[in-house]
């Protein structure tokens, strides 16, 4: 599954670099001359509606005026590799009503996107059950796109329902993910999910439900609160203030108590270009990573960029190949009855 390290315009981090990285116009809406001023090869630029609508519709912030033709000219002056037409969320608050017309503003604007740029465009797709989903899924089709993104925020109430503002883990999330996937594999149409992918375990969860890309900022909050990733792992901790983000302990924390073993392993066997500073030797390459949240981003997205790789290796060799993996990944896992769920739905599924 591909993978776009979420950014936050011109507010990044001296010196990092990008691969896929996935940007927003939200970020440059203030700006006279938009311009990305951090390295990158390919800039998948989001169109700002769910940061937009999350301020307006609940009246947080001053409300932001929408003019579509100055979204469109951010989009053309960025020169993105993809990007997506102007579309308006949906909320678990909205009547039916609101939903059905924010869906038409949105199909809307996306004919308005299609007939007035040459940008490569990814529509996002919204439904509130799922008989709407599949009926907008086709009406996606119809209009000839073959990549479409998952609506910010989406409702299923028949068997099952998933708010995707809520970004925790859950079979709700996972079923959803398989039933679009599904519902993607036999109209030849590619699904990004934004917001997914901020840690190994929740990547790898949603490439095995064959989501074609996902794209996450996690890498940037989990350092900001004090957290890493390792490979194949779940985050730990690598902070330098007082917070425990769950790992109490008796008399604090410790190097020798929030690693394991093999954790202890793959810190001291990293090469992403923080930890190559320090010589091969866990406990020291922990406090490099304790000392900067800045650090520990560089951290997380190169570990987080490894896994896209190996993910992209497994796929190759066979859905099999990939479960064995994961399998393995999770046997000491909290979270392993969520991949036995993953694994059987799948089943009723593909």
């Amino acid at each position: 599954m591909d993978y776009w390290a979420g950014e936050l315009g011109n507010n990044f981090i001296e010196g990092i670099q990008h691969g896929n990285v996935m940007d927003s116009v939200y970020n440059f809406l203030k700006s006279d001359e938009p311009k990305i001023k951090y390295p990158y090869e390919n800039l998948f630029l989001d169109n700002g509606a769910f940061a937009i609508f999350k301020n307006n519709y609940h009246q947080k912030k001053k409300k932001v005026s929408i003019n579509l033709d100055t979204i469109i000219d951010i989009q053309e002056k960025l020169k993105p590799r993809y990007t997506v037409p102007f579309d308006y969320p949906l909320d678990p608050q909205m009547d039916i009503r609101k939903m059905k017309n924010n869906w038409q503003k949105t199909i809307e604007n996306i004919d308005y996107w299609d007939n007035s740029t040459n940008l490569n465009l990814i529509p996002a797709l919204h439904g509130w059950n799922k008989t709407t989903l599949d009926k907008n899924i086709h009406v996606l089709q119809k209009k000839d796109f073959n990549y479409i993104a998952l609506g910010s925020a989406f409702i299923l109430k028949e068997n099952f329902k998933g708010f995707f503002g809520d970004r925790q883990p859950n079979k709700n999330i996972y079923e959803a993910f398989l039933y679009l996937s599904s519902l993607g594999k036999k109209l030849d149409i590619d699904i990004h999910v934004f917001g997914v992918g901020a840690s190994p375990l929740t990547y790898h969860f949603a490439a095995f439900c064959e989501i074609k890309s996902s794209d996450s900022s996690g890498y940037r909050r989990k350092a900001a609160y004090g957290k890493i990733v390792l490979p194949q792992t779940a985050e730990r901790y690598a902070g330098n203030g007082s917070a425990t983000f769950g790992l109490k302990t008796k008399n604090g924390l410790t190097y020798n108590k929030i690693f394991s073993d093999d954790e202890k392993k793959k810190l001291v066997e990293c090469r992403c270009p923080e930890c190559r500073k320090i010589s091969k030797h866990g406990y020291r390459r922990w406090k490099h990573l304790c000392s900067d949240w800045k650090i520990r981003a560089i951290h997380n997205k190169w570990v987080m960029e490894q896994e896209e790789e190996k993910s992209h290796e497994l796929i190759k060799q066979g859905w099999g190949a990939y479960e064995t993996f994961i399998d393995k990944m999770m046997e000491k896992s909290r979270l392993r009855y969520l991949w036995e769920f993953i694994k059987s739905t799948k089943e009723r599924y593909f």
